[in-house]
């Protein structure tokens, strides 16, 4: 795989200059110049065809969750790890253990994605069982309340909860990272920003799978050759998870929030997804918060593919390089 630092996305102080070179700061641009895999292209044409279609607004929730939630069965999960069910601030929550864990204690803390609309820990255990067994970290996966019928801030809420809960179990929140996909990427971001602002404890580091950072939309293509999101789709989750007058607020569009001071970030995406923007917009945005941040892009692949990585080997990769960087120790930063 090839590894670069793009010019594009350099900063235009020497300081920042300076920290891509001594802190591994960097854009890394993963399999450029390769044909993606013969399993990618087959999954792809199955989400095109047989997936997109009805994530659409036209379709009930109601359907589309029923749908989401058996696609689940499609998706294999591995073995060596151990998957517990318990609640967790009165909500469900899985943790997987993998049975050669690290005697470090670091854990990962899992949001699931799905537009704040569908999806749950169920939907997502094949990616985090894989997580669990190539970090050799305990992972655990929350289930939090979903739009419409609870709109923001009822998941950053929840989030926050269920990681205090965590914490009276005995976890040191400075020994976690806080990871999820797409709107999971979203609430993992949004929750640190929080705590940074609350004086709370600050997770261990942050991984952030196609994040969604600006809720306004305004970035977003109104076309894109993504094989499982559009446009229509996404606007519509957005408008039944937050109110107008709140999706340009910080905690809704991290975008436009003071990134200083958070943790070592790892941020993958796509250059085909609908969201490719967001990475490269959070990117640049961290980088001039003074944030040690890499930035993995794939291409020619869709919106959060590491959830197919029991079945495409470029999903796989993915994993692994966010095991190496869960693994990882942490840098220094201020609080």
């Amino acid at each position: 795989m090839s590894t670069t630092i793009d010019s594009r996305f350099e900063g235009t102080s020497s300081r920042v200059e300076t920290r891509q070179r001594s802190d591994a700061t960097s854009y890394e641009s993963v399999g450029v110049g390769r044909r993606r895999s013969l399993q990618a292209a087959l999954v792809g044409a199955q989400l095109r065809w047989l997936v997109r279609p009805w994530m659409s607004p036209r379709i009930s929730l109601r359907f589309q969750r029923i749908l989401t939630s058996l696609l689940r069965w499609t998706l294999p999960q591995g073995k060596g790890v151990m998957t517990q069910r318990f609640p967790l601030n009165g909500r469900p929550c899985d943790r997987h253990v993998p049975l050669h864990p690290l005697e470090s204690g670091a854990a990962i803390v899992y949001f699931h994605g799905g537009g704040y609309t569908v999806c749950s820990p169920d939907t997502h255990r094949s990616l985090t069982r894989m997580l669990a067994l190539e970090a050799r970290m305990v992972v655990h996966v929350p289930a939090y309340r979903r739009a419409p019928e609870n709109p923001y801030p009822a998941q950053l809420d929840d989030a926050r909860a269920l990681v205090a809960a965590l914490e009276r179990e005995g976890l040191d929140v400075r020994k976690m990272i806080f990871a999820g996909d797409s709107t999971g990427a979203h609430l993992a971001l949004t929750l640190a920003i929080q705590r940074r602002d609350l004086g709370l404890s600050m997770p261990r580091s942050l991984i952030l799978i196609s994040p969604c950072v600006d809720w306004t939309l305004a970035s977003l293509p109104t076309t894109s050759t993504d094989a499982l999101l559009t446009h229509a789709w996404v606007t519509w989750t957005r408008d039944g998870y937050v109110a107008t007058a709140l999706r340009g607020t910080p905690l809704v569009s991290p975008i436009h929030a003071d990134l200083r001071h958070l943790p070592p970030v790892l941020i993958q995406s796509s250059s085909n997804e609908l969201f490719c923007h967001e990475a490269q917009r959070l990117y640049t945005a961290l980088l001039g918060a003074d944030v040690s941040v890499t930035w993995q892009e794939w291409h020619s692949l869709w919106h959060d593919f590491q959830m197919h990585a029991a079945l495409v080997p470029e999903g796989r990769d993915a994993v692994r390089r966010m095991a190496r960087f869960a693994r990882s120790e942490p840098e220094l930063f201020h609080t």
